[in-house]
Parts: structure tokens; sequence; C-alpha cells
């Protein structure tokens, strides 16, 4: 498993978990925005056939933050929750970065995003609109709510 994260102290704490729970020699870690670091340092996967990039970025909307209660904006700062108007900023930029760099993946790749429910339609779309021919879904969670979308891309 590779690991990025554009907040060096987010790294860290993510560093201490896996330690904690003995899968650190499991996970590589490297700083960045997203998945540049794999295009900086050419990392290619060759002989895998199969990849997963599973991202929790950031996507609630702005509105939404301002409802947030004191409690959980002083646990979480607002670049960790945040993903511009409509939630969707940072994985736009994600999906971006994976069609420019598409040859640097094997032909089956899947993305594995989490979504807020209100976003169940508009980030499928905004996958298709990077990968018109993907194969979508939309996974719910435990309490019936749309949270994660599932792309073959």
């Amino acid at each position: 498993m590779i690991a990025t994260d554009i907040d060096a102290r987010a790294l860290e704490v993510a560093k201490q978990n896996c330690s904690q729970h003995r899968v650190e020699s499991a996970v590589s870690w490297l700083h960045g925005n997203l998945l540049e670091p794999f295009f900086k340092k050419h990392i290619r996967f060759p002989g895998h056939e199969n990849i997963i990039i599973v991202a929790n970025l950031p996507y609630l909307k702005v509105a939404q933050w301002l409802t947030l209660t004191k409690d959980v904006k002083q646990f979480e700062p607002k670049h960790a929750l945040v993903g511009g108007v409509d939630g969707l900023d940072l994985y736009d930029i994600l999906f971006q970065q994976i069609k420019k760099y598409r040859d640097y993946f094997p032909d089956n790749t899947q993305v594995i995003i989490e979504i807020d429910p209100s976003q169940f339609r508009n980030a499928p779309a905004l996958i298709q609109e990077y990968f018109p021919h993907t194969i979508l879904r939309v996974e719910n969670d435990l309490a019936g709510r749309a949270r994660m979308v599932v792309a073959k891309i």
C-alpha cells in the first residue's frame, strides 16, 4: 500500500496509527498532493494487473462546514473537511491527475471515493466527465445512505 497526503503532520499521525496496529511495514508513505508524488518519482506498477486507488478527500460543501458544531470545527481543520462549494474540488483534481497520467496505471484500475450522500449523482457524473466509459456503482453505508463511488476506469 502506498499512502499520500499533502499535510506532513497528517502523515505522521497515520504512521503512528499504523505502528500502533503493527502494519507499518505494509505501507509506504509519500508526501505531496494526491497522486503527484507518484508522477514525480515516476512510480509505475509493472507486473501488477490490478490497482485500487482509494481516496477519502475533503468532501463537505462550504455551506455544510458553516453548520458544523464547534467541537467538530475545533477538532478537524477546515482544509481536512471542506472540498469547495460543491465538495468535489479535490476529487476533480484527482481525476484530472489520473486521466493525465493514465499510462502509469494498469488497464484494470479501480478508484474508490468517499462522498457525502448529497453527492450521489454529482460524483459519478464528475468521474464520467474524465472517463466516459467507466463502470460505476454507488455503495451505501450501514444507514442506507450513499457513501462511496466505485469506478472501474
